[in-house]
């Protein structure tokens, strides 16, 4: 009895306990980056630091996956799990904008088209425009903003949401939207749940290819 229960707690580990453990990574190095003390987050190798802190999260959820060769679980739980790190991760610094992030008004100089790269996870090359603007606000700190889509055109008057401990970037308010807590968090159970039907030999989800 002593094995299967040894064993049930194994199987639950690689399960449920290392995507938490990965969770609580990313979201600590969120905190520390958005909250944490000047000498973390306003110096470089406290952000090196930090960094490493939110890699280390990633890596840990990365190396687990290759544990589960049954092709469902592979790749159903490594998307719902970094997927839900993502989310996580920006669910953290969404809520230190809105706590204390305070509005100012500004006039549009200019906006620029920027061709932003970047890979897939199988290396495939992605590109997307993100638009910078070059803004004059009535608090002089606030200089500069970037977004997905086209929100203003020079000349405009706009108000932007801007952090006063300047950690995070300045964006346009936006509203009500919806917290990404949740949806994290409902991914991050799902890749778990994925996971823990291989630990048990759950047809179809036992290990094969």
């Amino acid at each position: 009895m002593r094995f299967g229960g040894d064993l049930a707690v194994v199987r639950w580990f690689w399960a449920v306990g290392v995507p938490a453990v990965s969770a609580g990574l990313v979201v600590g190095s969120g905190l520390l980056s958005v909250q944490g003390p000047d000498v973390l987050a306003a110096t470089a190798p406290g952000r090196v630091v930090i960094t490493l802190i939110g890699l280390a999260g990633y890596c840990v959820a990365l190396f687990s996956q290759l544990r589960y060769t049954n092709v469902i679980v592979f790749f159903g739980a490594f998307l719902a799990l970094f997927t839900g790190l993502n989310l996580l991760s920006g669910a953290v610094t969404d809520d230190a904008l809105h706590q204390r992030g305070e509005l100012t008004s500004c006039t549009v100089r200019t906006v620029l088209p920027v061709s932003v790269t970047s890979s897939d996870s199988e290396g495939r090359t992605q590109t997307r425009i993100r638009y910078a603007y070059d803004l004059d606000c009535a608090v002089p700190t606030v200089t500069a903003m970037s977004t997905d889509r086209r929100v203003a055109a020079p000349g405009d008057r706009i108000d932007v949401l801007y952090d006063p401990w300047h950690r995070l970037d300045p964006r346009i308010p936006d509203g009500d939207e919806d917290s990404q807590w949740l949806p994290g968090l409902l991914l991050l159970a799902l890749a778990a749940g994925l996971r823990l039907l291989c630990e048990y030999g759950v047809w179809p989800f036992r290990a094969h290819w």
